[in-house]
């Protein structure tokens, strides 16, 4: 359904998800985020099915009785997810701002370092009292 656009994501149990996934090859879905709640799951048999139930309570007290760590090993042994980590683009922008602010420092100080230099070439080829071209510079235009 998400392939034929009637639904914008799906909400479900990750290791379902991963089997659904791994069953059907779904390339189009992906995880994109996890609720970091934990959420209570309940399962329901009819009163008529005294076995099944007997079945599933003796699972959920074997489970209550591992200890987390092997818990999270099983689940980790059988969830194949390949974790696709979103780059971080904050530092590159951070690097690219400190860049640009040296790069225009740069470019304001050789502006008036060369206006300076104009300023002061002026200056020497000119009498400070007169401001009349140097005497050098009239010899040098009449030859």
């Amino acid at each position: 359904m998400v392939r034929r656009r009637k639904l914008y994501g799906v909400i479900d149990f990750l290791p379902t998800l991963v089997y659904l996934i791994q069953r059907d090859f779904i390339g189009d879905l992906k995880i994109s985020a996890k609720f970091m709640k934990a959420l209570d799951v309940r399962v329901a048999v009819k009163k008529n099915s005294s076995e099944l139930q007997f079945i599933l309570n003796k699972c959920i007290s074997t489970v209550k009785q591992r200890p987390k760590k092997e818990l999270l090993a099983i689940e980790r042994k059988w969830r194949s997810v390949v974790v696709e980590k979103k780059p971080e683009y904050r530092l590159f922008y951070l690097m690219t701002l400190a860049a640009s602010v040296v790069a225009a420092f740069l470019a304001i100080r050789y502006y008036f370092a060369l206006r300076l230099s104009k300023d002061l070439h002026q200056q020497s080829r000119t009498d400070l009292l007169t401001r009349v071209h140097e005497s050098s510079r009239l010899l040098r235009r009449s030859e």
